[in-house]
Order: structure tokens, then C-alpha cells, then sequence
């Protein structure tokens, strides 16, 4: 990268913080939550129904496989 006058990168970094101050203040920033603005967006969602599926049986058998270990934290399947 070549280098630039220092004048030219202060005057760079002056225009985009004078940008993202436009920004805040034209709200063009949300103060929203992330999680709130996705709520909703997989809904009847083919994809997403079979992800949350796979994803409880892969919790369910784990939580089979951790009943099924004695005390000792061993398997009663043996290790693998």
C-alpha cells in the first residue's frame, strides 16, 4: 500500500465519521436488536423446520447417550 500525506488520510477519516454522523442521525443506524430484526423471517420455512427437527433429535440422543453413562462419567457402550 503506498503511503499517503497525513493530510490526506486525516481528511479521509474526517469524511467518513462526518458520514456515519449523517447516518445516526437519519437513523440510518438501527438501535434495534438483531435478534428482533430476524424474528419471524424463517417462518414456514421448509429448511428451517427440518434444521430445528435434526437439531432436537441430535439433543435427545445426547441426552440418551449422558443417562446412559455410569458414574465413573463411562459409557456403557464402551469408548470410542
Amino acid at each position: 500500500m503506498a503511503k499517503q500525506p497525513l493530510e490526506r488520510r486525516v481528511e479521509v477519516l474526517e469524511s467518513e465519521v462526518a458520514r456515519l454522523k449523517r447516518e445516526l442521525s437519519s437513523g440510518g443506524i438501527s438501535t434495534t436488536p438483531w435478534w428482533r430484526q430476524i424474528a419471524g423471517v424463517f417462518a414456514d420455512d421448509p429448511a428451517f423446520e427440518t434444521a430445528m427437527r435434526l437439531g432436537r433429535q441430535y439433543r435427545q440422543r445426547n441426552r440418551s447417550n449422558k443417562a446412559g453413562a455410569d458414574q465413573n462419567g463411562h459409557s456403557r457402550h464402551g469408548s470410542r
